[in-house]
C-alpha cells in the first residue's frame, strides 16, 4: 500500500467530506481519494492561503477538521494562513507533499527553499 492510500484512507476515516487545495498538488493522494473514496469532495482554489481560509471556515461551521493541501513549494504561503485557525483554536490540518525541489533539475529552481523549523 502506497502512502498517498494510506493518507487518503485515514482522511476518509476521520469523517473528512471536503478538502481544499491547488490543483496541481499531492496528486496521488487525490487520485486516491477520488477512486476509494468518491465522496470526499475537492475544492479547487486559487492560491494556499485561500485554501487554509476555506478549510478554516468549513472547520467553524461544520465542527469537522478542515484540510488545506500544498505542495512543497508552497508550504511557507500555507503557513501564513495557519496563524488565524491556530489562535481561535480550529480544527484545520494542513499537508504538504510533492518531489523536493532540486536545483539541478533547472526547473523554479529560485522558489525551492528549505523548510524553516516553524512549520516542520
Amino acid at each position: 500500500m502506497r502512502a498517498a492510500r494510506v493518507v487518503a484512507d485515514m482522511l476518509a476515516g476521520y469523517g473528512v467530506t471536503h478538502v481544499f487545495g491547488v490543483p496541481a498538488i499531492l496528486r496521488r493522494t487525490l487520485a486516491e481519494l477520488e477512486l476509494h473514496h468518491p465522496d470526499v469532495q475537492r475544492v479547487v482554489t486559487h492560491g494556499e492561503k485561500s485554501a487554509v481560509y476555506m478549510a478554516d471556515g468549513y472547520a467553524r461551521v461544520s465542527g469537522r477538521p478542515g484540510i488545506a493541501m500544498a505542495q512543497i513549494v508552497g508550504a511557507l504561503n500555507l503557513a501564513a494562513g495557519l496563524r488565524e485557525p491556530f489562535l481561535a483554536g480550529s480544527p484545520v490540518i494542513a499537508l504538504t507533499g510533492g518531489r523536493s525541489p532540486r536545483p539541478s533539475s533547472g526547473r523554479s529552481t529560485r522558489r525551492s527553499t528549505t523548510c524553516p523549523r516553524s512549520i516542520r
